[in-house]
């Protein structure tokens, strides 16, 4: 590969998406730092060139800025295959209310290439973002409506590590209420986003809906650290899940029709299903499922799911079941 190529490779690099740009003298510099020797006017020269065949615009400005088109399609350097399109097309779909709205503003143009790609291919692949759904267990809800600029604040101070003036609607509250928070980390749970943080001088961690905040301003000041804290673990922990005290080990005995159901999904690794009764046809009517678990109002709501095949249950404290 010739070095000019390799040179106009760095160079398309540094080039952002509209409506940002960066001038042939900024440009010159960062080919310095990557060993590249060569005037603005080679650099300008070069762009032009290159405009006639990629989708670069200057902004006409005296320094004249440079940057790829809003709607150029996807400017990466190395093409994009149907398998990766279909991909982003998932991804897109699952991942819109998880990333900050200038990464997913990055994105769009990815994702209008994806659509392009398909729509190209035909066949199989065109039709392949109508025949997939990932659908939530349980009855589907409405997603909150949650303010964009809320939704942007929050991002950005999870993304800098910076505080945020807030205004927060409790339930249940007629008004909202004014804290500092400094934000740890954000869990989407069902429809429902949560951002963890930290508020005032308080060391624990708290809960706020993101729907419920009515504002959120930027504060140009590091938050605070949650020493110790690993969201991993937080959750496992069951602090998202209506935790009534810990972990508990669960006893429960179901008809026969539900064990399929338990085999293949099981609660916890340490789970054991035991026939528990035979039936007069000679067949196991009833199994004993034994699983160590996090104690929440989730776990109430999935045993009453099965309805009349969960015959009976009870959660026993672990130090009470060791004795056992």
């Amino acid at each position: 590969m010739s070095q000019t190529l390799l040179r106009h490779l760095c160079m398309l690099r540094e080039i952002p998406r509209s409506p940002r740009s960066i001038d042939c003298q900024t440009l010159q510099s960062r080919l310095a730092q990557q060993g590249y020797e060569v005037t603005v006017r080679s650099i300008q020269r070069d762009l032009n060139s290159l405009s006639s065949v990629l989708p670069l615009i200057s902004d006409g400005a005296k320094r004249q800025g440079w940057s790829w088109m809003a709607d150029g399609g996807e400017v990466g350097l190395m093409g994009m295959d149907a398998h990766e399109a279909m991909t982003l097309k998932l991804v897109q779909g699952q991942l819109a209310q998880l990333l900050p709205t200038a990464t997913l503003e990055h994105l769009q143009p990815y994702f209008t290439q994806a659509d392009r790609i398909l729509a190209q291919r035909g066949g199989k692949f065109a039709h392949w973002p109508d025949k997939v759904r990932v659908l939530p267990k349980g009855q589907p809800l409405l997603a909150p409506q949650v303010s964009p600029e809320v939704q942007s604040a929050v991002y950005e101070a999870l993304l800098g590590d910076c505080q945020l003036d807030i205004e927060y609607m409790r339930r249940d509250a007629t008004e909202p209420k004014r804290y500092l928070a400094h934000p740890v980390a954000l869990v989407l749970r069902g429809q429902v986003s949560y951002l963890l943080c930290m508020l005032r001088d308080y060391e624990d961690i708290s809960q706020l809906v993101l729907h419920r905040i009515k504002s959120a301003r930027l504060i140009d000041a590091p938050a605070r650290k949650a020493d110790g804290f690993n969201l991993d673990a937080y959750i496992s922990q069951g602090k998202l899940g209506f935790a009534h005290g810990g972990q508990v080990r669960l006893e429960a005995e179901f008809h026969e029709h539900a064990v399929q159901t338990l085999m293949e999904t099981p609660l916890s690794e340490d789970q054991e299903l035991i026939p528990a009764t035979l039936g007069t046809s000679g067949r196991n009517m009833r199994w004993l499922l034994t699983a160590t678990v996090n104690d929440t109002g989730e776990l109430e709501t999935w045993l009453n799911g099965f309805g009349k095949l969960c015959l009976r249950w009870r959660k026993v404290p672990l130090g009470q079941a060791a004795n056992n």
